[in-house]
Formats: structure tokens, sequence, C-alpha cells
């Protein structure tokens, strides 16, 4: 339990580092991953992507809780069989979910304010703007998801701490590139 805190503080360095490199890929820099410094500025930034998170995949940590607590009740064949049938119910749902918390992370990097994850309305706005654009960072998106899943659950133990280290930037890169192709490019300082 001592090491839950510690955790949670590395998973916001580690997101404020995905914040930090969204912007460089967004703004065109030759070298776009970020620097390993400023980590209180990195933990302030993914604390805000961290709340975030968890309050989108609610659903998916709901079902997550109910799935392990019917597993081990008199209810679980009950709860089992509510659970498959809400199971396309909880696709579609994440079907909502990533695009939206994918923008709202380009409009967070812009703006450094939490809220931009929840202005819901500005969100949907900018996804059925730019739908093809959307559909096409999703499927960019699944298809390195894959790809890392699979180099590393092929190698158990390091293969799954791999999964972190390569999902970070790439994931960070992917949504980097949207927020360009969307129009929040900021031009480089140039002397």
């Amino acid at each position: 339990m001592i090491f839950f805190p510690f955790g949670l503080v590395a998973l916001a360095a580690l997101a404020g580092y995905q914040v930090e490199m969204l912007r460089n890929v967004r703004d065109g820099l030759a070298v776009p991953l970020p620097r390993w410094e400023n980590f209180g500025q990195k933990i302030n930034q993914g604390v805000g992507v961290l709340i975030a998170g968890a309050l989108y995949n609610l659903p998916n940590i709901a079902w997550l809780c109910l799935s392990f607590s019917g597993a081990f009740s008199d209810w679980g064949g009950v709860l089992g069989a509510g659970l498959c049938c809400l199971t396309p119910a909880l696709l579609l749902v994440n079907l909502l979910i990533i695009p939206l918390q994918a923008v709202g992370m380009i409009r967070f990097a812009e703006s450094g304010r939490v809220e931009s994850f929840f202005r819901f309305g500005d969100l949907f706005d900018v996804i059925r703007a730019h739908a093809s654009l959307v559909l096409v960072w999703a499927v960019w998106m699944l298809l390195a998801n894959f790809v890392i899943w699979g180099i590393g659950s092929v190698i158990p133990c390091l293969g799954w701490l791999a999964i972190g280290a390569l999902a970070t930037p790439v994931q960070a890169h992917l949504l980097g590139q949207l927020a360009a192709q969307l129009g929040y490019h900021k031009p480089k300082n140039v002397c």
C-alpha cells in the first residue's frame, strides 16, 4: 500500500510528459521528446490528465469492479449474464469516450485547464467538424496499440513494462499530429 502514492505521482509525471510531447509535436519541433526536467510542472499537468482520465473511464472502472466482484460472490452467474449484456453498450460508450478524451487532451495541452476535457459541446463540435481526421487518428491509434501490446505480451514482465514506455510517446506523437491537423498548431519562434 505504501507504493500506491508513489505510483500515482509517477503516472502524473508520465501524463505531464505526454502533454509536453503533444505540444512539441503539434508545434513542429525537430526533436519532440521533452527532457526529463521540471518534474513539478509535469506532475501538475499530469494530475489534471489523470483526473479527467479517471472520470472519462468511470464506465470501464465500474464494469471491471462489477466483473471482479461477481467472480467472488454467490451472484456471480447473474452478474456475469448482466455484464455480458452490458459489454456491447460499454463498447459503444468507449467509441464516444475515446475521441472526446483525445480532443480534450489536445484542448488541455493548449489551455492547461482541466475543464477543457469537460466542455462537451466544444469537443463534439471539433469532432463533428473534423470527423475524418479523428477517424484516421483512431485507426492509427488502434493499430499502434495492437503492435505495442503485441510486442509487450511476447516478453513476460519486461514486455509489460515496455508497453507503458512505448505507448506513452507513440500516443502523444499521434495526438500531436492530430492537434496540428486540427489547426492547434503554434508556430515556432524563428529569430
